[in-house]
């Protein structure tokens, strides 16, 4: 399946990424290669995630966590794998 960021979530994506590249280039760098990689195993393994409502989430999508810091939400269409948003963990707590 073919995984596609919503605006939203790229937005995020690069919000993250320039927040660490800020002090760490050469980190926000190797950073982004694991979110792509962890991206093409959510891809291979669409349901990876748990469904979104075991999280008391209020839609029809999964959620991984990723390196411990990160929630990815998405959805598995029938084509392709939506993100539809990246947050931190530490927006939950």
């Amino acid at each position: 399946m073919q995984i596609r960021l919503s605006k939203q979530a790229y937005e995020e994506l690069e919000a993250i990424f320039a927040l660490i590249a800020e002090d760490k280039p050469n980190v926000a760098k190797e950073f982004k290669k694991e979110f792509v990689s962890f991206f093409e195993l959510i891809a291979s393994n669409p349901t990876i995630g748990k469904e979104c409502e075991k999280k008391r989430i209020h839609a029809e999508c999964r959620v991984v966590v990723f390196r411990k810091n990160y929630l990815i939400i998405y959805k598995v269409l029938s084509d392709r794998i939506l993100i539809r948003t990246i947050k931190n963990t530490k927006q939950f707590k």
